[in-house]
C-alpha cells in the first residue's frame, strides 16, 4: 500500500467514525518529504552502521603516502565491494607534489539528498594535513560522496567521488 492509498484510508476511517478533525501531524498533499531523510527505505541501525563505514573508509582512502602509493587502497579494501577495489585498482590515484603525504584528523557527515532503496548515501567531509615533498604542511578538507551497499552481511562502499560539485 503507498502513502496515497494509506491517506485515502485513513480518510475513510475518520469519516466513518464521524471524526471531521485533522490530524496536526499527517502529511498534505502539498507538503514535501525532506530529501535527505534515508529512513524511507533503512532502519537506524542499518543508518548508523552504513555511516561508521561510510567515515571508516573515508579516513582510510583519504591517507595517501607517496613512498608508498597503493597503501591507501589496501587500507580501504576491507570497507569496499570486490568491483570497486578491482577499478580503482586499475585507475591509481596520484597526488600533487604538495599532497605528498596525505593524513586524515577530523570528519563530519552530513546526509545527501538520496531516494535509492538498496544503496545508502553519506558525504564525508575529511579534514587534515598534507605535507609537501619539500616538508611544507597545509590543512586540507576533502569531501567524500560514498555510497554503501549491504553485501554479504555488511555495509561496503560501491562507490565513492572525491570533490565533486554540486
Amino acid at each position: 500500500m503507498n502513502k496515497g492509498e494509506k491517506k485515502e484510508e485513513k480518510n475513510e476511517i475518520e469519516q466513518a467514525a464521524g471524526s471531521d478533525q485533522e490530524d496536526p501531524v499527517a502529511t498534505t498533499e502539498n507538503e514535501e518529504e525532506n530529501p535527505y531523510d534515508q529512513k524511507e527505505h533503512f532502519s537506524e541501525k542499518e543508518l548508523k552502521d552504513s555511516q561508521e563505514t561510510a567515515v571508516e573508509f573515508s579516513k582510510a582512502f583519504h591517507n595517501y603516502d607517496s613512498d608508498n602509493p597503493t597503501s591507501y587502497l589496501e587500507n580501504a579494501k576491507p570497507y569496499m565491494a570486490d568491483a570497486l577495489y578491482e577499478k580503482q585498482k586499475k585507475a591509481l590515484r596520484r597526488e600533487t607534489l604538495e599532497r605528498a603525504y596525505l593524513t586524515a584528523e577530523t570528519t563530519d557527515v552530513t546526509q545527501v539528498s538520496n531516494t535509492s532503496e538498496n544503496v545508502v548515501r553519506w558525504n564525508v567531509m575529511v579534514r587534515g594535513i598534507a605535507k609537501s615533498v619539500d616538508g611544507k604542511t597545509s590543512e586540507t578538507e576533502d569531501w567524500y560522496l560514498v555510497s554503501l551497499k549491504f553485501i554479504d552481511g555488511e555495509w561496503k562502499v560501491e562507490d565513492v567521488r572525491v570533490n565533486v560539485p554540486n
